[in-house]
């Protein structure tokens, strides 16, 4: 993003860089932070200014090229920012998960690149998905992945809400309370039934869906089989029980 649209971001979320106390470095070329030298610099800056939060944004941008799959290049990228946490500063690293296939919803710590990691350098992990509604609403909804100090929450959503501010447009965040992870879980479960069976080529027995779903590590069998037993009673889904085989598939020339 240019400098110009990152004002224009900060306004809208009415960031006020002299009453906030906050500092933008905009770096328009490669920033290497998997250097001794640069992050000491960051350090210095950071002590002198009398900054206590930092964001990283991306992580990616500035990890010099680092592989991702190297365990030990990860963990030495992180390690350089221990003097920042032992003095009590806080780093927020934002990074990007892989993309879905299509149809996909949701996001999984694994999605993360070198996910294991990242995550085992980090103290807290925070993934956040964004969900736009048919009204043109947004949704942002926030989990907590790994706690290794401080509270532990409980997933809650944050309504995007568009607004004017001095006649110019604007944004505010609304809370919009906890999120129900066990109906989270089996409406995640219902969408994967209905892509698999959708791209299934012949019926599929109750063991053989299961057995699918749980390969991708999205879902439990618990939600699973509820979410199988939905479909079922709404008619989404035809389902058959030969002798103690149950099999299901779905009624394509209704599409």
């Amino acid at each position: 993003a240019s400098m110009s649209s990152v004002r224009e971001r900060g306004y809208m979320l009415d960031f006020d860089a002299a009453k906030d106390n906050l500092y933008l470095a905009y770096i328009n070329k490669t920033l290497n932070l998997n250097d001794d030298k640069a992050v000491n610099k960051l350090y210095e800056q950071v002590k002198e200014l009398g900054i206590e939060v930092i964001f990283v944004d991306p992580f990616i941008s500035t990890a010099g090229g680092i592989e991702s799959a190297s365990a030990d290049d990860i963990r030495a990228y992180f390690n350089r920012f221990r003097p920042f946490i032992n003095d009590g500063l806080s780093v927020i690293f934002i990074d990007h998960v892989r993309k879905g296939d299509s149809g996909q919803s949701g996001v999984n710590i694994m999605d993360l690149f070198g996910s294991q990691d990242k995550v085992g350098s980090a103290d807290l992990v925070f993934m956040v998905q964004s969900k736009k509604k048919e009204d043109g609403s947004e949704t942002i909804e926030i989990s907590q992945m790994k706690c290794r100090l401080a509270q532990e929450y409980s997933p809650f959503a944050v309504n995007k809400l568009r607004t004017m501010r001095n006649n110019k447009p604007a944004v505010e965040l609304e809370y919009a309370g906890l999120i129900d992870t066990q109906k989270k879980a089996v409406d995640k479960a219902q969408e994967l039934i209905l892509e698999l069976l959708g791209k299934a080529k012949e019926r599929l027995t109750r063991e053989q869906v299961t057995t699918e779903l749980l390969k991708l590590n999205q879902v439990g069998k618990s939600n699973i089989e509820k979410a199988l037993e939905y479909l079922r009673e709404t008619g989404e889904i035809q389902s058959e029980k030969v002798e103690r085989t149950h099999y299901h598939w779905l009624d394509k020339s209704e599409s």
